[in-house]
C-alpha cells in the first residue's frame, strides 16, 4: 500500500502508525526455516542471515536475507531474500525470486572463480 501526499512548502509533517500483530515466530525461527527451506528446495551452499522486521501491505514478516557461501572461500555475498510470515511462518517466495537468487550464485561464483585463478 502506498500513499501520495502533495504537501506545501513551508510545512510540517506528523504522522503516526500503529500496528498490532501476534509474534508467533522468532527471528531465530524464521532464520532456521529459512535453512531449511534452502537446504531441501534450492541447495546446501545457501543460507540464512540475520532477519529483521519488514511490514508491507501484505502482512509483517521476518526479512531473511539469503547468503551463498563456499566451504573454500567463505561467504561470497547476499543472493536475494525471503520473507517470513511472523504469524504463521510461512516463507513467501515466488519463482521469479528463485530464479534470481540462482543467477545472483552463478555471477558471485563466476566472480569468485576469475578472483582465485
Amino acid at each position: 500500500m502506498s500513499i501520495a501526499v502533495s504537501i506545501p512548502k513551508p510545512a510540517e509533517l506528523s504522522v503516526k502508525l500503529e500496528f498490532r500483530s501476534e509474534v508467533n515466530i522468532t527471528p531465530f525461527a524464521a532464520k532456521q526455516r529459512v535453512d531449511d527451506y534452502l537446504l531441501n528446495e534450492v541447495g546446501n551452499l545457501l543460507h540464512a542471515d540475520e532477519p529483521e522486521l519488514f511490514m508491507d501491505a501484505e502482512g509483517i514478516f521476518w526479512r531473511t536475507p539469503v547468503a551463498y557461501s563456499v566451504p573454500s572461500r567463505g561467504r561470497l555475498g547476499t543472493v536475494g531474500v525471503l520473507l517470513v510470515d511472523v504469524q504463521t511462518g510461512r516463507i513467501h517466495r515466488s519463482e521469479t525470486e528463485s530464479q534470481e537468487m540462482l543467477r545472483n550464485v552463478e555471477t558471485l561464483s563466476r566472480a569468485s572463480s576469475s578472483e582465485a585463478g
